[in-house]
């Protein structure tokens, strides 16, 4: 059976029904590409409609390189060896099946023996490729293709100009220290040690299908973005980022870490609930000692 009928059989095993049309999908989805979890949205959709139960969603990662931001079905194995790999050739069409010759590097010695079909679902934006799903199996049987290839045509071109303009095209990158100048050293002020420990396992259970690793980088690639209204420095040291708030800033600690929690919150739709950040809070240069005890080599 292909994978049309094996979703409407599955109950409820995990593989959503195909109950939704791509019209239905595409209204009834409040879409928000500068939102953390956007990606589950265009992931979800797609299973909406093709019900697959093995897949994954690349973005860009370098120039010539993606890698997948969230997976389903498939091995840690073949996980690993999808990461900043090239993309397979594609046309600027909203569905390409691709070869599994092309497969065969990227995907563990079981997964690669079980693979019968593999299909792709680019996002091209004025022919740039800006990702791609990836779906390992037979997303459609003769008899629907026709149907399913409409909807997917619906679905392609209400959301490749929203993944082109979404925060994983920009490649942001993860800060490990940015200070506002180099020559000159923190001087009075407050430093605070924030770890975002359980924004990161929050964020993963709000979408179970994200890489770990994409989860924290993008998160810290937020967190960094937001600091630079509310901070001078910060550093990344492991899930803790250390912020130094200058002694005449309007901020006091208390304040920052409302903003920061709030802007932490809204980057989810709906917005993610979320208890007080954890921190340690210090004095500069006061406690400057103390600090380097509890966070030795950060500085």
């Amino acid at each position: 059976m292909g994978l049309l009928l094996r979703a409407n059989e599955s109950g409820n095993k995990g593989v959503p029904r195909l109950q939704e049309t791509a019209e239905s999908i595409v209204t009834n989805q409040c879409w928000t590409p500068e939102s953390l979890d956007f990606p589950h949205q265009v992931f979800h959709a797609y299973r909406q409609r093709l019900g697959f139960s093995k897949g994954a969603l690349f973005f860009r990662e370098e120039e010539s390189f993606f890698s997948p931001w969230l997976t389903i079905g498939l091995d840690c194995t073949s996980r690993r060896r999808l990461q900043r790999t090239p993309p397979p050739e594609m046309a600027q069409i909203p569905v390409v099946e691709v070869s599994k010759t092309y497969l065969q590097p990227y995907l563990s010695g079981r997964e690669w023996g079980l693979l019968e079909q593999s299909w792709a679902f680019p996002f091209f934006e004025e022919e740039q490729l800006w990702g791609y799903l990836m779906v390992f199996e037979k997303p459609f049987e003769p008899e629907n293709r026709e149907e399913i290839t409409q909807d997917i045509h619906v679905l392609y071109q209400h959301l490749a100009p929203l993944v082109a303009q979404s925060r994983f095209t920009k490649n942001i990158p993860i800060p490990q220290r940015i200070q506002a100048s180099e020559k000159k050293p923190w001087e009075s002020g407050i430093v605070l040690s924030v770890s975002f420990d359980e924004v990161i396992q929050a964020y993963i259970q709000r979408v179970p299908e994200m890489e770990p690793y994409r989860a924290a980088k993008d998160l810290y690639s937020f967190v960094a973005q937001t600091a630079q209204a509310l901070a001078s420095s910060w550093v990344l040291n492991g899930s803790t980022m250390t912020f130094y708030i200058p002694e005449d800033s309007l901020l006091d600690a208390d304040l920052f870490l409302h903003q920061l929690q709030g802007a932490l919150s809204g980057a989810f739709s709906p917005p993610l609930e979320l208890s007080s950040l954890p921190f340690q809070q210090y004095r500069w240069p006061q406690d400057a000692s103390r600090f380097e005890q509890a966070h030795p080599g950060v500085l």
